[in-house]
């Protein structure tokens, strides 16, 4: 696994003089495993379902401020409100993926 997340807990637990080994399960089961005890961590949003089984730092490790982009001049994104208005627009290129 890589990436800047991975970069981060990877910074933190040196910093810490702890070791940590990342793991790439589909979410649901990641959440899952956590909760059962057979993982030890995750890196996520905290919620009230979440707290019922897991403990959150105080401070964030990254705070996250995500935006989507489009073309300019397409105007098929002037009326979307919710990730429900893009389904439609499920294509392969479309923001490096799709929304689903």
């Amino acid at each position: 696994m890589d990436g800047l997340l991975i970069k981060v807990v990877d910074a933190v637990c040196r910093d810490a003089g702890i070791s940590a080994s990342h793991s790439g399960y589909p979410w649901a089961r990641a959440q899952k495993l956590v909760e059962l005890g057979e993982l030890d961590a995750l890196c996520t949003n905290p919620t009230d379902s979440r707290r019922q089984y897991a403990l959150f730092c105080e401070q964030a490790l990254v705070i996250n401020r995500s935006t989507a982009l489009h073309r300019k001049g397409d105007r098929r994104f002037l009326d979307m409100q919710t990730k429900a208005d893009m389904k439609g627009m499920n294509r392969p290129g479309f923001a490096g993926g799709s929304f689903s």
